[in-house]
């Protein structure tokens, strides 16, 4: 599996096999978070048009740092983060700095997808903290984020 794994606690009990959250480094990881950004954004999300492959992979893909949760060697769910201008909200809001305070340390959060079924808070924590360590780690003091309207409450 992953060099990069983090444990999370919980009071609860969990009849859920063992998750690993951890920041994606194999093909095969990579090949599964193409075919959960095409489940995700051309057919839950239609942000993009179908295609054959099944497959969409992000543009700012090289860019990214992925952090995954995976069941084995199953994917569940995903995030990236990436620190490089412009920023996907370059191109959706006009003047984006306007937004923003000067002097902050920016990153853009991309693709906080879990699968359907797994929606449940738990895969969502575990992402999120792993993420926010990662941010931690490389001194953003300030993240963005585009997300669907109808998840605001979630956003926020």
């Amino acid at each position: 599996m992953g060099t990069h794994p983090a444990y999370l606690e919980s009071n609860t009990v969990d009849t859920t096999p063992c998750l690993t959250f951890k920041v994606a480094s194999e093909d095969w990881e990579f090949e599964q978070i193409f075919r959960l950004n095409y489940t995700t954004f051309v057919e839950e999300i239609p942000q993009h048009p179908p295609n054959p492959t099944g497959i969409l992979a992000d543009r700012f893909h090289d860019e990214n740092t992925y952090f995954v949760c995976l069941q084995g060697d199953r994917l569940l769910g995903m995030v990236s983060v990436r620190d490089k201008r412009p920023f996907s909200l370059d191109q959706k809001l006009e003047d984006l700095n306007s937004y923003l305070p000067p002097g902050r340390c920016v990153c853009e959060i991309r693709h906080l997808v879990v699968e359907p079924k797994h929606r449940n808070g738990r895969i969502m924590q575990g992402l999120l903290t792993i993420l926010a360590r990662h941010c931690v780690r490389h001194g953003y003091d300030m993240a963005i984020i585009s997300g669907n309207v109808r998840q605001r409450r979630l956003y926020e």
